[in-house]
Formats: C-alpha cells, sequence, structure tokens
C-alpha cells in the first residue's frame, strides 16, 4: 500500500517540481536540535532563509577570489594558461564571457611604504590575502606561480588587512547609512572581532589603552563610546553562552 502510494505521488509531480529538485538537492547534517533552531533563526533573520545566508556567504568568498585572480591577471600580465591554473586550483570554473572587476577598479590602486623603504600596492596585497584565505593556496605557493618577489609576498597580507581595518573604521564613523542598511552584518563581525580579542587574551589590556587615548581625544563622543561598550559586553555574554552550549553539545573524536 505504502509502495503504491509512493509511486502515485512520484507520478503526480509537476515537471517543474521535478526539475527544481533535480537542481536543487538537499543539503542534510545533523546537529543537537536545540543547536538547530538557532542556526536556522540565524540564517532566517540575516537573508530570510538558512539556504539564501549559505548561498551569500558561499557567493561572497567565491566573488573575493574571482577578483582577486582578475587583479593579479593584470598587475602581473598573466597568460591564459596561469590564469586557468589559479581558477583550478581554487576549484573554480572561469566564466569565458563575464569579465570580473579587479580591485583597482573599486579603488585600491594605491601604494602605501613600509620598512625599508619598500611600497606596496594595495590591491596586489588584497589579492594575497583572499587567495591564500578563501583560496587555499600559500604565499610562498601564490608568490611562485606568478612569479612575484618572495620578500615583498610575505608582507601584503598584514598591509591588506591593515588597510582593511582603517577604511572599515572611517566607513562606520562617518556613512551612518552603512550602519542601518547593513545592521545585522555589521553586528557578525564586530561579534568576530570581540570574539577573537576574548581568546586573544588581551582584550582588557587593549580595552584599557583604548579607553585612554578616547579620554585623550575631543572628538570622541563619550555617550556614543558607552553605547558601544554596552553592544559589545551584550554580544560578548551571547557568544560565551552559545560557546559553552556547543561545548556541551558535542564531543571531540
Amino acid at each position: 500500500m505504502k509502495e503504491s502510494y509512493k509511486h502515485q505521488t512520484l507520478r503526480h509531480k509537476p515537471p517543474s517540481r521535478i526539475r527544481y529538485e533535480r537542481e536543487n538537492p538537499p543539503l542534510s547534517i545533523r546537529m543537537p536540535r536545540e543547536y538547530r533552531e538557532k542556526v536556522k533563526s540565524y540564517g532566517i533573520r540575516r537573508c530570510g532563509s538558512l539556504s539564501k545566508y549559505l548561498k551569500r556567504c558561499v557567493n561572497m568568498e567565491q566573488a573575493l577570489v574571482v577578483m582577486s585572480i582578475e587583479t593579479l591577471r593584470k598587475f602581473f600580465n598573466l597568460s591564459p594558461d596561469v590564469v586557468n591554473k589559479l581558477y583550478t586550483l581554487c576549484k573554480l570554473e572561469l566564466n569565458r564571457v563575464h569579465v570580473p572587476k579587479s580591485f583597482a577598479d573599486f579603488g585600491f590602486n594605491y601604494a602605501v611604504q613600509i620598512g625599508s623603504g619598500m611600497k606596496l600596492n594595495v590591491a596586489i596585497c588584497l589579492a594575497y590575502l583572499f587567495l591564500c584565505r578563501y583560496g587555499g593556496l600559500s604565499v610562498e605557493e601564490l608568490a611562485l606561480i606568478i612569479k612575484d618577489s618572495l620578500n615583498k609576498a610575505r608582507r601584503r597580507i598584514p598591509v591588506a588587512e591593515s588597510q582593511l581595518l582603517r577604511i572599515f573604521r572611517k566607513a562606520l564613523a562617518s556613512q551612518a547609512h552603512i550602519r542601518s542598511k547593513w545592521r545585522f552584518m555589521l553586528t557578525d563581525i564586530m561579534a568576530m572581532i570581540v570574539w577573537i580579542l576574548i581568546h586573544s587574551g588581551y582584550m582588557k589590556t587593549l580595552a584599557l589603552a583604548q579607553k585612554a587615548g578616547n579620554r585623550r581625544s575631543t572628538s570622541v563622543n563619550e555617550t556614543d563610546l558607552k553605547t558601544l561598550e554596552e553592544r559589545l559586553r551584550k554580544i560578548a555574554n551571547e557568544l560565551k553562552k552559545i560557546g559553552r552550549e556547543a561545548m556541551k553539545s558535542y564531543k571531540v573524536p
């Protein structure tokens, strides 16, 4: 009887539904029920559904890797074979119709000077950052492929990180619409920063140093600082709570 009902259900599926299920196979993972609900709720708050949130994360990483490869192609005049090799190593397919933008197209085509009089282009530094973090390449491997100076290559990622943090801080300070439009995303970023600081062991020292520096600054609103401090404290407490629950739920094999 059950078998007959199953065949009947399959037979009455419209072609559009069959095509949708074939093109969108399920992704199944197991986790504790209470943790599953939190993950699902997180995705819904951010993008409307967990699947949309995961797709956005993957698309963001892939887009940054593609932009990184395009940046290196332009600055180092890479041959098509080298470009194909980078795409293969990053497990991406080369789109031969759409030409991606590089980081230089978004205003990062400027140089910063570091020690020993060396100047590094920020667009290239960003390409190193995302190809090594998201593409799975090592700094030495990437430098060898594109024939870059190893001395410069090893300094590029710290430069990229410092420049991104500087620009991010200026954007938050000067453009209120960014904070209101992307409030969930910015909260996630700040939560990650707090989490890193908590586990680095230097959070109290850094926070006290920052507080002392703020007292000497006349351009900082004290009320804003207190509000931000309260928000960060709430985020930190919530992250600690989730971390403790996760540790209870999972056992290390």
